[in-house]
């Protein structure tokens, strides 16, 4: 017996500078976005709108965004995770985003789930240290 199945889609966006790929599946149409390119050797922003058909127009910013190594400790331990992380703009609150922001999964590579005891997610369980650009 013949089965067949609609054809599923994955949007995606292209980095209008290098044209690596990015997924774009949780945009809705007619959604205007900020993104930046996950090529190490681009890492440039860019802006980027779905149109109600699910093409897509996007434009360069202008901003680079630099490597940067990011040192953070466990709330109340000495255990330290040293990641990398990404800078934005001179402006950029890392203390912020890394202790409040971020989902803690988000920053490990692999990562699946990370719990506190029973709660899932546990923002804010990690101390911003510091920042360092790396060149």
């Amino acid at each position: 017996m013949k089965f067949k199945q609609e054809a599923i889609y994955k949007p995606q966006v292209m980095c209008p500078s290098c044209g690596k790929m990015s997924n774009i599946d949780y945009c809705k149409p007619g959604g205007e976005y900020t993104w930046w390119c996950n090529n190490d050797d681009c890492g440039r922003q860019y802006n980027f709108k779905i149109n109600n058909d699910w093409s897509v127009e996007s434009e360069p910013t202008g901003t680079i965004i630099t490597r940067t190594k990011v040192t953070l400790r466990v709330k109340d331990t000495d255990i330290l995770f040293v990641i990398m992380g990404r800078a934005f703009n001179e402006d950029h609150n890392d203390k912020y985003y890394y202790e409040e922001h971020t989902c803690p999964v988000n920053l490990l590579n692999d990562g699946i789930e990370v719990y506190d005891g029973d709660i899932e997610d546990p923002h804010g369980i990690f101390e911003y240290i510091s920042t360092e650009k790396l060149e």
